[in-house]
């Protein structure tokens, strides 16, 4: 493990001009996501959060997702990613398990979830802009002046250039099993295990540095996360997720492919 260099350092090592990430309607590159880890990676030091406490994390919006849970992976905070789907009775059940130290969460979730006050307590409110006519720009400039945003919050925040380095053997991610068979049980993942799965992903499926990888599995399952902005990342290559699977979409997804080859 100690000789795996971490996730931010293959992110500081990528071209920054880049694609990261190339979904819908908008396209994210590595310099993006860099600026946007040194912006909001004073979350830990803001809140006055201790190495390897525990975040809970449940975002719709896939880039924003993506990099708070880089953040506070880089921050040596754990992220337990709980979709934004879950039902109150699953979350109290996961949460009956994993003592959390704080929350970012979207703000809709938190008039259906009973979350208690932490030092981080943190409801998000998604922007919802279009740039069509005066209307789009009245709605923007309203939406850029809501606190509620996540745009918002980051600006609210110090901005950092280091952050620290993070034992292999600290957790990273923990996600809880779909409870099919059984009841769902939680599964931590350290940043050793994470960036050994990458390295053999990476050997296995013979990524070079021009491959493009499509992934529009869930980003709250494992092979969705790691086999997508992870893996993209550590091969610092691009991740196409033009859209969530549904199989009525499966024409617009082959499109995509063929799109971005």
């Amino acid at each position: 493990y100690s000789k795996l260099p971490a996730l931010i350092h293959h992110l500081k090592q990528a071209e920054p001009h880049k694609p990261f990430m190339i979904g819908t309607k908008a396209k994210y590159r590595y310099s993006d996501l860099l600026d946007r880890v040194h912006a909001i990676g004073s979350v830990p030091q803001s809140y006055h959060l201790k190495a390897k406490s525990i975040v809970l994390v449940s975002i719709s919006l896939h880039y924003d997702l993506i990099a708070r849970v880089f953040v506070f992976m880089s921050a040596g905070i754990s992220v337990l990613l709980v979709d934004p789907a879950t039902k109150t009775r699953r979350l109290n059940t996961i949460l009956s398990h994993v003592k959390i130290a704080g929350w970012i969460v979207d703000e809709k979730k938190t008039k259906e979830w009973v979350l208690e006050g932490y030092a981080l307590s943190v409801a998000i409110q998604p922007s919802k802009t279009t740039n069509k006519g005066v209307m789009g720009k009245l709605l923007k400039k309203k939406n850029t002046e809501d606190d509620r945003t996540f745009t918002a919050w980051v600006s609210s925040l110090n901005r950092v250039e280091s952050l620290p380095e993070v034992d292999p053997s600290t957790i990273g991610i923990i996600l809880f099993t779909s409870g099919t068979t059984a009841d769902p049980k939680g599964v931590p993942y350290s940043h050793g295990n994470i960036l050994a799965h990458l390295a053999t992903l990476t050997k296995q499926y013979q990524i070079t540095d021009q491959s493009v990888l499509s992934n529009v599995l869930p980003l709250y399952h494992a092979d969705g996360f790691f086999q997508g902005p992870f893996l993209a990342l550590y091969n610092g290559i691009t991740l196409s997720k033009p859209l969530d699977f549904e199989i009525q979409k499966i024409e617009a997804l082959l499109h995509s492919i063929y799109k971005h080859q």
